[in-house]
């Protein structure tokens, strides 16, 4: 068996934020970008009450956008390593559901089946996890896809986006 990457969902594969953003702006009519928040936990902006708010929604985690690129790298990783996503879920009664149908419509159900969904990441087995959450705390390797909210995190790995690969196979 290959060795273990683990895969955080949103952030990583699915444009959670771009999709709070777009209904942040339908309902208040406020245009933010991603740009826009650089606290992880939402304390720089005014809508933290409004995004904690969609995160609970039903349908929210059912129809995020792919991050561009994430299919096509994903497979290929998929080829090479035991990729499985490892995610947290929201305080939603939908949203483990949501997730797991949306990696099978934009994966495939086996994908979508060995998910991991837990609200503690470091006790998954794993050589690494491809995470956005600059606050993680894993006792294996964290490769950072950079987004404007951990930015301030320093470690050894990060991603551009889809089409840097190169962290990955450094690390495994």
């Amino acid at each position: 068996m290959s060795e273990r990457l683990l895969l955080d969902m949103d952030g990583v594969i699915a444009d959670f934020m771009g999709s709070v953003y777009r209904t942040i702006e339908a309902e208040t009519g406020d245009k933010l970008i991603h740009a826009d928040t650089v606290d992880y936990w939402f304390g720089d902006t005014e809508h933290k009450p409004l995004i904690l708010d969609i995160m609970h929604r039903e349908g929210t985690y059912r129809h995020l956008d792919v991050i561009t690129g994430a299919v096509g790298a994903v497979n290929r990783l998929r080829e090479q390593y035991d990729v499985v996503v490892c995610t947290q879920p929201a305080q939603s009664k939908t949203c483990e559901t949501e997730k797991r149908e949306w990696l099978a419509e934009h994966f495939d159900t086996d994908f979508a089946e060995q998910a991991i969904v837990t609200r503690d990441k470091s006790k998954v087995l794993g050589k690494a996890i491809i995470e956005d959450n600059p606050y993680i705390d894993v006792p294996y390797e964290v490769i950072m896809f950079d987004q404007a909210w951990n930015r301030n995190r320093i470690g050894k790995y990060r991603m551009f986006g889809w089409h840097d690969l190169r962290p990955i196979r450094r690390v495994m």
